[in-house]
């Protein structure tokens, strides 16, 4: 599939890719919006219900989303499935060993190319 030029599909498929290739406890929505005034909370992932919300910032430039994406989708990763409040995870060694899963894949492993 040759990648997306606009940013929201771009960021789409790259989500997509995510999904198809790194286990989630739950399952995860992609929402994407433009918060209003500074960029102060770029992504963020949170449960509703038995589904995962992971929200980003589309205000923020492409290169900014797409590391947005790779990040809360390793906090979708390590986000422990008998977690019954709405809380994030903190970035802890779960979080930064599904990061660097994704990272590596990504950068190294051609993900970037889809």
């Amino acid at each position: 599939m040759p990648r997306a030029l606009r940013k929201r599909e771009r960021i789409a498929q790259i989500f997509d890719w995510l999904v198809s290739e790194f286990p989630t406890p739950m399952p995860v929505d992609l929402k994407m919006r433009k918060r209003p005034g500074r960029l102060k909370l770029l992504g963020w992932v949170e449960r509703d219900g038995r589904r995962l919300k992971l929200h980003i910032n589309t205000r923020a430039p492409l290169y900014v989303c797409v590391d947005t994406v790779l990040h809360e989708f390793g906090h979708a990763m390590s986000w422990p499935a008998s977690r019954l409040e709405n809380s994030k995870p903190d970035h802890d060694e779960t979080w930064a060993l599904a990061y660097g899963r994704i990272y590596a894949v990504y950068h190294d492993g051609g993900g970037r190319l889809r």
